[in-house]
């Protein structure tokens, strides 16, 4: 994408926009918190790009969003806890940033979501049980980052449903017996059950 230059504020006055999306653009600046205002937007997708700054709070009144894809920034700070509030959540991608925090326990709530991706993530803390409440979920993906403790028995039993074919982790840092792939900093193998 040739685009180049901030998001400026006045995005939150396109109110019928529905998709956003600049792969490998120029953009630099922030995500502006006027973001939140675009109630019909369905998909948000930028990475490989200059875009910094932390995710705004406001991102969780996207409430028609289905794909909230931010990968490949250099977005820093912690994952807002309103992003548990996009109710049409179906993707979300938040890899290969400075994320630091825990994940979210509210993420649980995002009962249509598919697909999460947190890689190479500076995340901490244990990975949240209320993750196994996401009985929709197919891919969660979870390496390369500081986590700890190991894999809830509730996201394992996510298998027992038939929707979650593919979890990575960290096997090293996170103890999993349900992990389709182990990824560690110095094997990287196929671990547990599945």
């Amino acid at each position: 994408t040739d685009i180049s230059g901030t998001i400026p504020t006045e995005v939150g006055l396109l109110t019928s926009l529905i998709e956003i999306e600049a792969i490998g653009s120029r953009l630099t600046g922030t995500l502006p918190s006027e973001l939140g205002l675009l109630d019909k937007l369905h998909s948000f997708a930028t990475y490989d790009s200059g875009l910094s700054g932390t995710l705004p709070s406001t991102l969780g009144n996207l409430k028609s969003a289905e794909y909230l894809l931010l990968s490949e920034l250099f977005l820093t700070g912690t994952i807002p806890t309103e992003i548990g509030k996009m109710d049409m959540l179906v993707s979300l991608s938040l890899s290969l940033n400075t994320l630091n925090g825990t994940i979210p326990a509210e993420l649980g709530r995002l009962t249509n979501v598919k697909e999460l991706y947190f890689i190479y993530n500076h995340l901490t803390g244990t990975v949240p049980s209320q993750l196994g409440n996401l009985s929709k979920l197919e891919r969660l993906s979870l390496f390369r980052m500081q986590l700890s403790g190991s894999m809830p028995s509730e996201i394992c039993a996510l298998f027992d449903n038939g929707a979650l074919m593919q979890l990575e982790n960290s096997c090293e840092m996170v103890a999993c017996d349900c992990c389709t792939r182990c990824i560690n900093p110095t094997t990287v193998g196929t671990g547990g059950n599945n």
